[in-house]
């Protein structure tokens, strides 16, 4: 049996404690996507307050403080905390993959230095290039819903400025839910590309995301 160095042994503890630190961060970081998810539904599903409090503001025409305008700025700000929360769970999503990553790095170093012995009792990824950011998943679809809810208030506000016929309603749901999946996309794929360049850059045409499918 190889005697370890002191370089080699102290190496091994500090990236076990990296290892223990990134794990409780990582999990730190999916509670703060679930209390940002109840916030959000939180918010949603009692509208009830804002309204009590929007209809208690007295309607005058120096102000142009009408029926429509309060119902308008309750459905904006409503919009606003939605995609205030959308674009925080993206930096989140950002974050987790970040740990993620470095938690892949560190399982790597110990499944190639004892592949004999551990390697194969590693189910879960050894490679830091997975998982990748853009990934249609769990935090997709948690991001898709706010996007849905946001897409029904500029419906429900669209209505308010301008009476709508039923067909435009339509397409401006279908616009503006676009836009968030267009947004989530544009704030996340790069970040796949940009690691293949620079971390992956021999096998970058094997593992470029445009090469790998959901």
């Amino acid at each position: 049996m190889t005697k370890k160095s002191p370089n080699e042994t102290n190496g091994e503890t500090f990236l076990l404690q990296e290892y223990e630190q990134i794990m409780s961060a990582y999990n730190n970081s999916h509670n703060r996507r679930y209390e940002m998810l109840k916030l959000y539904i939180t918010l949603v599903t009692l509208p009830t307050v804002f309204l009590t409090f929007i209809t208690n503001i007295p309607t005058t025409d120096v102000f142009f403080v009408t029926e429509t305008s309060k119902s308008i700025f309750l459905l904006v700000i409503m919009a606003s905390i939605g995609f205030i929360i959308f674009n925080s769970l993206i930096s989140i999503r950002i974050t987790q993959v970040l740990y993620a990553k470095a938690i892949n790095s560190i399982r790597r170093y110990y499944a190639i230095k004892n592949q004999a012995a551990i390697n194969n009792a590693l189910i879960l990824p050894k490679s830091p290039d997975e998982p990748r950011y853009y990934v249609r998943g769990s935090h997709f679809f948690d991001c898709l819903l706010i996007g849905f809810v946001n897409s029904i208030l500029m419906v429900f506000i669209s209505n308010h400025v301008g009476n709508i016929t039923m067909e435009l309603a339509f397409v401006i749901f279908l616009v503006f839910l676009t836009l968030h999946w267009v947004y989530y996309r544009l704030r996340l794929y790069p970040k796949d590309i940009e690691w293949c360049k620079k971390h992956n850059p021999i096998n970058k045409t094997k593992n470029h995301p445009n090469n790998i499918h959901d």
